[in-house]
């Protein structure tokens, strides 16, 4: 009687190790699954930062050439004024 209560209780722990292994295996495949995909979306977020930062560099140098052509255009205005001055003076 004590062998048959002892083999059961035997039998009831195993088959809960059985559903706990089970469990941590599933747990351990999620947790692999997130990896990955924690993975992927760094890698994505590296790339999309990497192209911004070359799209700003773009843009930054496209501002400072407008910057240079402004100052240079309003160079030439100020000696087309100069010299509009001096025909006026004539």
């Amino acid at each position: 009687d004590d062998l048959a209560a002892a083999r059961g209780e035997r039998d009831a722990l195993a088959a809960k190790l059985r559903t706990v292994e089970r469990r941590q295996a599933d747990e351990a495949a999620a947790a692999a699954s997130l990896r990955s995909q924690v993975d992927a979306l760094r890698r994505k977020l590296e790339k999309s930062e990497s192209e911004h930062r070359d799209e700003l560099g773009k843009l930054q140098e496209r501002l400072d050439a407008a910057l240079d052509e402004g100052r240079r255009h309003k160079e030439k205005a100020a000696g087309l004024q100069a010299k509009v001055k001096t025909l006026t003076n004539i």
